[in-house]
């Protein structure tokens, strides 16, 4: 992490939260949302990313595919969102 994308994950914390349904500006056209960060009394940060999860119904109303032809009812695609948005939370300073 410190090479690529230079942060080491000391002091930093990334934390999940899985939506069962839509929430603010979170749906099927966007499933997730990175927020940063929040500090500690130590000055450790945290970011927090907002995932509507696999389980939520909203997924299985409608055949729904991503931009890369995943169905977004499928694993494939949560994983892909969930790495995506750690990879974004991990350029926070």
């Amino acid at each position: 992490m410190a090479t690529k994308y230079q942060v080491v994950p000391d002091r930093y914390h990334i934390s999940v939260n899985l939506l069962y349904g839509p929430e603010n500006d979170i749906d099927t056209t966007q499933s997730g949302q990175d927020r940063c960060c929040t500090t500690d009394g130590q000055g450790r940060k945290t970011g927090t990313i907002f995932l509507l999860g696999p389980s939520a119904p909203i997924w299985k109303e409608r055949p729904l595919l991503s931009s890369l032809g995943l169905p977004e009812d499928g694993q494939d695609y949560h994983a892909a969102s969930l790495l995506i948005a750690a990879g974004v939370a991990l350029h926070y300073d």
